[in-house]
């Protein structure tokens, strides 16, 4: 003997509602990211200098061998490897690219008494926004020694005064929030 029968509407299943994942949420994203450099095993002075090695790469005129820079000089100076990429990062990104190279151009021009004419830096800025690694390297090795002294030299100029801060700055606020890091 079959079971009752089913009404109609009871076999009509609901639509399916395509998938939307979440908004992002920019704040939850910054304070987990925060926590995380928080918690990281290592005292202040070790995090600290990890960001400040951070900050003094990601200003240099060196995009397409931050990493590279940073993996290779944390341990020399023996400062925090995640610390230093996370403040590299930070500080380096597709939004201050423009600004912190500019400002890399216009200390070396001042610094230099060299001659070079500003297309080669908006060509060099263009391949860096449009292509990827090989093609800022390429870019790069084109440019020729002239302009890339006047980065290099702006670029290390720019970049001593925020890392230094940055230094003291967070070794400081460690050492307040959490006096057991040393």
């Amino acid at each position: 003997m079959p079971g009752p029968r089913l009404s109609a509407m009871s076999q009509v299943k609901p639509p399916l509602r395509p998938f939307r994942p979440p908004a992002p949420n920019i704040l939850r994203f910054l304070r987990y990211h925060y926590l995380r450099l928080l918690r990281l095993r290592a005292d202040s002075r070790m995090l600290a200098r990890g960001v400040a090695l951070g900050i003094f790469v990601g200003l240099t005129p060196t995009i397409p061998f931050h990493t590279a820079l940073i993996i290779l000089t944390a341990p020399l100076i023996r400062a925090n490897l995640v610390a230093a990429l996370a403040s590299a990062l930070w500080v380096s990104n597709p939004f201050t690219i423009p600004i912190h190279y500019g400002l890399a151009w216009w200390l070396g021009r001042r610094i230099l008494p060299l001659d070079v004419g500003r297309e080669d830096l908006s060509f060099w800025i263009k391949h860096l926004q449009e292509g990827g690694f090989f093609e800022a390297a390429r870019a790069l090795f084109h440019l020729g020694g002239q302009t890339l002294l006047i980065l290099q030299v702006g670029g290390l100029v720019l970049a001593i005064f925020p890392s230094v801060l940055a230094y003291l700055l967070v070794q400081r606020f460690l050492q307040k929030r959490y006096p057991s890091r040393g």
